[in-house]
């Protein structure tokens, strides 16, 4: 098991750009249960491009959060952006009804 002092995000985010690496997932957090059938509340922290980004994701699983967020990393565009085309409840439910 790793052994380290707690770190703010910022801080890890500050190390991860001075190793190189600008675009990297930072945390994924269960955050809560969706009222989307048999999806979760997901918090997703990451690097996009040396911008520190926080999302929120709603998905089946951590492998469900990182396949929806995939087509919008190394974009340039901006959280916000990213949190309303990633979808809310409301616009995931919206989509599997439309399927």
């Amino acid at each position: 098991m790793f052994k380290r002092q707690k770190e703010s995000i910022e801080s890890l985010a500050g190390q991860i750009l001075n190793s190189g690496t600008d675009t990297c997932i930072l945390k994924i957090r269960l955050i809560g249960v969706s009222k989307v059938m048999e999806h979760f509340l997901y918090e997703c922290v990451y690097l996009d491009l040396g911008v520190l980004k926080t999302v929120p994701v709603v998905a089946k699983d951590v492998t469900h959060v990182i396949n929806i967020l995939s087509p919008y990393i190394k974009k340039g565009k901006s959280e916000q952006w990213t949190a309303f085309h990633v979808g809310s409840e409301n616009a995931v439910l919206s989509r599997m009804k439309k399927n």
